[in-house]
């Protein structure tokens, strides 16, 4: 009998977890990125590793993609039918996720550079495209403004617009369309970048931004993982994964881990994602080991060491602020890097460690006083839009970590 608990009320801490995990990953690489970006070097072959793995933490965000994917599309099918369908999900979306968005981006852009004058030289026509959660579809290049403080919020308009449209795709066809539409959706994200990376012509940071930030290229890491939320739902797919899960995850973690060593040995693929590989077809294939992972993780024993691996205090806090925590992690590391660590004559492995550990606390202090000095209070006003069939627990964990 399947596992998974696609219509309990009982909360899943392990969710908490995994996305508590994607968001350690994030700010990794993100530490990295800061101390490549200065020209950082590295000293020797074991730093140059080293480097590599934990800038690869960029995947996070495509595990961010496939848990959203499943855990909304889940939500969508289990209150598909209800009088409010549409009103209860859009405004549990907007009170979780607009408060602290536009209050950081109206903070950025129309309040720092009053007490920060070269930075209004930075503003310009295009921020406005901030508040429209267009961000991803126009480049952006040099300038403090747009590239530590803004550019990472490219992957929420990614799922802004996921969000925005997918309930009308449920709402419209049935369960087993979503399937069919979801494989539909991944064929056409890899055909996209393909296009951006082979035939399109533009230059090679356009070519880099489009396929790894343009919402038709990553669309493929959401439909996984909508397509596994109608997979548990379904006896004959449920049975099929049941049976196969361990060998689904041992091959699709193998083949992501021969084309990460691919990446390691041409020195590409991690900050930039610069490798035409893994931009092509390698997003797709580490968003299918994020699937079946957090499939098996679903179905494993709370007591192995794979669930406590994710399913612990630490990870589920990290996860439960996980949302402020992405909002505001890139601006505290580029501002504790130029002011603290700059100027010390460490070596780049200590450098970096001590930039995580600085930015990791500073960052958790100030999600941790956002999500009770104002989120939860927008989080509250839920209870004005639970639907009949609503499932209270696993929706808090959703709209209280996505």
């Amino acid at each position: 009998m399947n596992k998974v608990k696609v219509a309990s009320t009982q909360h899943i801490p392990i969710l908490d977890g995994i996305r508590g995990m994607a968001i350690l990953m994030v700010i990794f690489c993100h530490t990295i990125g800061i101390f490549k970006i200065v020209g950082g070097v590295y000293q020797n072959s074991f730093q140059r590793f080293i480097f590599f793995v934990f800038g690869s933490g960029w995947l996070g965000v495509d595990l961010f993609f496939v848990l959203s994917g499943y855990l909304i599309t889940g939500i969508l099918i289990n209150s598909k039918g209800e009088q409010n369908y549409f009103v209860n999900f859009y405004a549990r979306r907007t009170l979780r996720i607009f408060p602290i968005y536009y209050l950081y981006v109206t903070l950025v852009i129309f309040i720092l550079p009053i007490f920060i004058p070269y930075m209004r030289d930075q503003i310009h026509r295009y921020f406005s495209m901030y508040y429209l959660y267009l961000q991803n579809f126009v480049l952006f290049v040099d300038g403090t403004l747009p590239e530590y403080l803004l550019g990472h919020l490219w992957s929420l308009a990614v799922e802004e617009h996921f969000y925005l449209l997918w309930p009308l795709v449920v709402y419209k066809v049935s369960d087993r369309k979503i399937f069919n539409i979801g494989l539909a959706v991944i064929i056409a994200a890899i055909l996209f970048r393909c296009y951006f990376l082979f035939f399109s012509g533009f230059k090679t940071g356009a070519i880099d931004y489009y396929a790894y930030k343009f919402t038709f290229c990553r669309a493929d890491a959401l439909m996984l993982g909508a397509m596994l939320a109608y997979a548990v739902r379904n006896e004959i797919l449920s049975k099929l994964l049941q049976c196969h899960r361990t060998a689904c995850l041992y091959c699709s973690g193998l083949a992501s881990s021969i084309l990460l060593i691919y990446a390691f040995l041409h020195d590409e693929g991690t900050i930039l994602n610069s490798n035409k590989i893994v931009s092509s077809v390698g997003y797709t294939l580490f968003s299918l080991f994020f699937t079946f992972l957090i499939y098996s993780l679903l179905n494993t024993r709370r007591e192995s060491l794979g669930s406590k691996s994710f399913d612990n205090s630490i990870m589920r806090f990290f996860g439960k602020y996980s949302y402020a925590m992405y909002i505001v992690h890139y601006p505290v590391t580029a501002f504790v890097y130029a002011n603290f660590l700059e100027s010390f004559n460490y070596d780049p492995l200590t450098k970096v460690l001590i930039l995580f550990v600085a930015t990791i606390t500073t960052t958790s202090l100030i999600s941790w006083l956002s999500y009770h000095l104002m989120e939860k209070h927008f989080l509250s006003l839920k209870r004005f839009f639970v639907s009949a069939r609503h499932e209270p627990k696993l929706e808090k964990l959703v709209l209280e970590n996505t």
